[in-house]
């Protein structure tokens, strides 16, 4: 399978900063804490985060282990229960991201979130020298459920389809 990169330029937001944090992030940087795409500003930003004086202001051994309980009574990658290990370190730091849940998993945008968490922590681990663990919060206690009751779909034609599900609270 060939991939193509996206030429970010040509893509229309409807939205002038994020055209510009994507084509000319210069222009926008004092809204931002960094630029998640240069290895430098990274490892500041880790650096920053460490250095703040609320860093201890949480007992990691007791997150740890509230984690490591949850983990024991579920199905947890080897690399989930790693990172929650990697918490103990005062050095550690997280990238976060998360979402309210959707039927069928919500939008694709999720799986990206997700995924952009994932990659963003190793590259903050390789810039910095710091630990840095993934996290992805689940919104799931939702009582909005006119909101959140449908889903969209490809049919085997190729035609975007609606469907909505009837749920009581």
């Amino acid at each position: 399978m060939k991939h193509k990169p996206i030429d970010h330029a040509q893509i229309d937001t409807g939205n002038e900063l994020a055209r510009r944090y994507i084509t000319d992030f210069s222009r926008v940087e004092s809204f931002y804490a960094s630029d998640y795409r240069r290895p430098e500003h990274l490892a500041a930003q880790a650096n920053r985060l460490i250095n703040r004086t609320w860093k201890n202001r949480f007992d990691r051994d007791e997150l740890v282990q509230a984690l490591l309980s949850y983990a024991e009574r579920h199905p947890t990658p080897k690399a989930s229960l790693a990172n929650i290990r990697k918490l103990k370190d005062p050095q550690c730091v997280c990238v976060v991201t998360g979402q309210q849940s959707g039927l069928g998993g919500g939008p694709v945008m999720v799986l990206y979130k997700a995924m952009t968490a994932i990659k963003l922590a190793r590259e903050v681990e390789k810039a910095s020298g710091q630990p840095c663990v993934p996290v992805f919060w689940n919104a799931s206690d939702d009582s909005d459920l006119e909101e959140i009751n449908r889903i969209r779909s490809v049919d085997a034609t190729g035609a975007l389809r609606k469907f909505r599900f009837d749920m009581q609270a």
